[in-house]
């Protein structure tokens, strides 16, 4: 599935990812929970928690899992040029 927005508010468990691409200057918000964000090529392990932001500094495959079991990650995701 290809879901093309903005602003997304993503809800993950323990064994599902979300997969960015295109993601340079997407800002990632840890909204509950704790994610891990990993970057292609990149070997920065990047962990937010509640209230933590990144912004994606790559042109490379984004991939965030949630890090703690029993516990569901809600991710604000805002694209680039987003108003």
């Amino acid at each position: 599935m290809r879901i093309d927005t903005h602003h997304a508010r993503l809800p993950l468990r323990i064994g599902e990812a979300a997969h960015l691409r295109d993601a340079r200057d997407t800002r990632l918000t840890s909204l509950r929970g704790i994610a891990w964000v990993t970057i292609d090529g990149d070997r920065r392990d990047i962990v937010l928690e509640p209230g933590d932001s990144f912004v994606v500094d790559s042109d490379a495959r984004v991939v965030v899992y949630p890090l703690r079991a029993g516990h569901a990650l809600e991710l604000a995701v805002d694209a680039a040029g987003a108003s």
